[in-house]
């Protein structure tokens, strides 16, 4: 396989001699200068030895510092090799799993991560309940803006049916709807920070909504387009500490039409207004939103 043999063409090909002989021209240098000034009728030669042996230094840590820029080039390239070997792996186990663009799952999902990892013209698209360890990640959103990332995120009205009943099912139903909100207010809090940075409140938005949860699904597009997404399963405990598939982009595969259920839902809740109750002091019966759930009053978090 070509990529082993850049890898060993890379490691085997001369950093450790490289190594070896800058060691050998720093003590060369060094017993110069110093034989220098204990025979200084030889002066001229050892002057000369010093120049050689400083000029050969400065090149091969100029080398050697070119090494691993190369290494991390080819290791990339590895990476991609290795990631391509394991989808078509995985295909002759789970069948189709290369056809819907299924990568890898996940036992734990790095949730700093998902922001250390965005570029420019990169952006998050989040669409969740809400992430109850979110003080873990919540510094990094800045820094990722900075780069010229941005972020939107779908996060659950908490005072909504589908908000006690999610509560109800990972028995937080004391907890649930207060933490909601404290999560919203720590976005809100980067959102207003935004004008400090040079930044537009455009590249940071987050919207409520109170319809059907779907999954919990987060989506790094660049210049618009998905690259890959992680979705998650809303079952017995928070979905935050559940395993997580990893899907990447192929023609009509599930990143696809999870990047197209996020755009109609944000399509659809960009109606709500502006209004953010205070917080919830008990959650609303299930019996009474339900009755009337698609002409109640409902909210946008985007100036909350």
């Amino acid at each position: 396989m070509s990529w082993l043999k850049k890898v060993h063409q890379t490691v085997g090909g001369g950093l450790f001699a490289s190594i070896a002989a800058l060691a050998g021209c720093i003590v060369i240098f060094l017993a110069s200068d110093s034989l220098n000034f204990r025979f200084p009728e030889s002066r001229m030669i050892f002057e000369l030895i010093k120049a050689l042996s400083l000029a050969a230094t400065a090149a091969l840590i100029v080398t050697i510092i070119d090494h691993f820029v190369t290494i991390r080039k080819v290791a990339a390239e590895v990476t991609n090799g290795v990631e391509t070997m394991m989808v078509d792996v995985m295909d002759m186990f789970i069948a189709g799993s290369k056809d819907a663009g299924l990568v890898r799952v996940h036992t734990r999902l790095d949730f700093s991560e998902l922001y250390q990892n965005l570029g420019p013209d990169d952006e998050l698209l989040w669409l969740d309940t809400y992430f109850p360890g979110n003080a873990e990640f919540i510094g990094k959103i800045p820094s990722a803006l900075e780069r010229g990332a941005k972020t939107r995120m779908l996060i659950i009205d908490p005072r909504s049916a589908n908000a006690y009943l999610r509560a109800d099912e990972i028995r937080e139903r004391d907890t649930f709807a207060q933490d909601i909100e404290v999560f919203i207010r720590r976005v809100s809090s980067i959102r207003c920070s935004l004008k400090q940075y040079g930044l537009t409140q455009e590249c940071c938005q987050i919207l409520s909504y109170d319809d059907l949860p779907c999954m919990p699904m987060y989506i790094v597009t660049h210049k618009g387009v998905p690259v890959r997404g992680y979705s998650g399963f809303f079952l017995a405990k928070p979905s935050a500490f559940f395993v997580h598939l990893e899907w990447r982009a192929v023609n009509g595969g599930v990143l696809e039409n999870m990047h197209e259920y996020f755009q109609q839902k944000w399509e659809r809740n960009l109606q709500r207004t502006t209004e953010f109750l205070p917080p919830v002091a008990s959650p609303v019966g299930v019996t009474d939103v339900n009755s009337n759930s698609r002409h109640k009053r409902v909210r946008s978090l985007q100036t909350a």
